[in-house]
Order: C-alpha cells, then sequence, then structure tokens
C-alpha cells in the first residue's frame, strides 16, 4: 500500500475531483449563498437537491430488497470517489453529495461505529491531512449530531470556507452561550503530525470527561490548525433545518427558500443553543 507523499494532496483532490465530475460520480450540490445576524453566518439554500433525493430513496429501496438496516457506501467504496491511502487504518475519498468544494471524507478502511470513541489512529490519519493545506477538519457523532452514515468518518473542508471570508463567522465569538470544550493550539502543533494527533487526543479525552460524554452521547468535533472544539447536542435540528459541525462555526444549509424566510429575524446563536446541550 502506498500512503500519499507529503506536499501532494492538494494537487491529488483536484486531480480527483475533475475526474470524479467527468464520470458522473461527483454531484455537487448547488446552492445560493445568503448571510444571517449580525455575525454574518452563512446560509446555503440548494437549488439542486432532488439528485441526493433520488439516491436517499435508491438507497432505502437496495436495504429493503436486502432486508438489512443500511448499505454501507464505504464498504465497498465508488473508486472514482477514491483520492489516496493515508494510514493502514484510513483512506481518503470525495464527498460524493459536496456542497463546499474539495471536501473529502476521511474513512476507516474497516466498519466501526460513527457514535463511537474516536481513537488516536483518527486523529493521526485526521493531522496527516490537516498538515497539507490550510482546512477545517469536523466529525459527527451520531445522527444526532448530524451525522447521515454509521461508517466511522471524518470531513474536512479547505478554508477559507468562502473567497474573501478571513475568518470563519464564529471565531470573533468570545463566550459561546452553550456547552463546549475549546483548546487553543500553539504554533507548535504544526511540528508533526505525531505531536498534534497525541496532544489533540489527549485534549479530546479531557472534553469528552468534562463534557460528560464518557457513557456516549452524540457531539459534534471541530478542528482547524489554530483550535479544537467540541459541543455536546440535544438535537439533530432546528425545525426543518438539520445542522451537524459545519453549523458551529456559523455555516448553516437549507434545502428550500421557504426554510431561509423562515431563520431571517433570528440570531444564529440561538438556534444553537435550541441544538446544543444548556451552558453548565
Amino acid at each position: 500500500m502506498q500512503y500519499f507523499k507529503q506536499g501532494s494532496l492538494w494537487q491529488t483532490i483536484i486531480k480527483q475531483v475533475a475526474f470524479a465530475k467527468s464520470t458522473g460520480a461527483l454531484l455537487p450540490i448547488q446552492a445560493n449563498c445568503h448571510f444571517l445576524g449580525k455575525e454574518q453566518f452563512i446560509v446555503q439554500v440548494a437549488t439542486n437537491l432532488q439528485r441526493k433525493a433520488w439516491a436517499k430513496k435508491l438507497q432505502e429501496e437496495v436495504e429493503a430488497k436486502a432486508g438489512v438496516a443500511f448499505v454501507n457506501p464505504f464498504l465497498p467504496y465508488d473508486k472514482d470517489l477514491f483520492v489516496a491511502d493515508v494510514s493502514p487504518s484510513h483512506l481518503i475519498l470525495l464527498n460524493k453529495f459536496n456542497l463546499l468544494d474539495n471536501h473529502i471524507l476521511i474513512v476507516t478502511r474497516s466498519f466501526v461505529e460513527q457514535s463511537s470513541p474516536l481513537t488516536i489512529s483518527d486523529f493521526e490519519a485526521l493531522w496527516k491531512c490537516m498538515l497539507e493545506y490550510d482546512a477545517l477538519g469536523f466529525y459527527n457523532s451520531g445522527a444526532t449530531s448530524g451525522a447521515s452514515q454509521k461508517h466511522r468518518h471524518l470531513q474536512m473542508v479547505p478554508l477559507p470556507l468562502m473567497p474573501g471570508l478571513t475568518k470563519l463567522p464564529i471565531e470573533p465569538i468570545s463566550n459561546l452561550p452553550f456547552d463546549h470544550y475549546l483548546f487553543k493550539f500553539d504554533s507548535g502543533i504544526m511540528d508533526s503530525c505525531e505531536h498534534a494527533a497525541k496532544l489533540t487526543f489527549a485534549e479530546y479525552n479531557a472534553a469528552i470527561n468534562k463534557l460528560g460524554l464518557t457513557g456516549g452521547g452524540p457531539y459534534n468535533l471541530l478542528v482547524t490548525r489554530h483550535w479544537m472544539l467540541i459541543i455536546p447536542r440535544s438535537s439533530e435540528s432546528f425545525g426543518s433545518m438539520s445542522l451537524n459541525a459545519l453549523g458551529f462555526v456559523g455555516s448553516f444549509f437549507v434545502s428550500k427558500e421557504s426554510d431561509l424566510e423562515a431563520l431571517e429575524g433570528l440570531d444564529p446563536m440561538e438556534i444553537l443553543q435550541n441544538v446544543a446541550t444548556k451552558k453548565k
């Protein structure tokens, strides 16, 4: 097995995106962008969700016919979406229905339950990718946190989320009004993948203990080159809007214009408070 060489991942992703689009394996979600509240949270309104809805219906039909609870899209995975091998335990796939460009999934080779605790190998795989280019890594632990698949997968999108966006909308906010664990890195986090993985894995375990998640429970994990944030979840959605980890950096996604209209005039932080656990 040949793992990607340091400094090569970005160009490999760009090349595979072009190829996967040409074969029809990659089906990007098109959306119009709006902004919400004084924090200027991003709200993406989908314009072509029909293909994703059709794919979900097809998967449900296959599952029903096979008499199984779910068909795993990662075992086997679509080879046209394959980007690179990361480690003995993880590989990289393109996100088939991507809203953000060059969105990758860091997937375990064998089945691991999405809601089970993260391991040091998960953090090693994530940081091997994070050290390649400026990006946001994130993880949705279980359906209540916005996970759409049961097979363990971390995710990563390049920064900035939008051209000209110098900071994530949530970054200037110093006092988050919901339960969370924030750990800021020093400059040494970039010294090596091994150092970064050990540090963040230790802080992840400290967060799980402090937030009362040792017995399980849904949460979102977000990681940049500067900080790590973990938020326990109480609900998967606000009204008709589902929220995953991206909501907690200030990026919302809705399926139609009427959903956007329902959000107008609302405080984005109050929306997040409604799907996170109360601040202790």
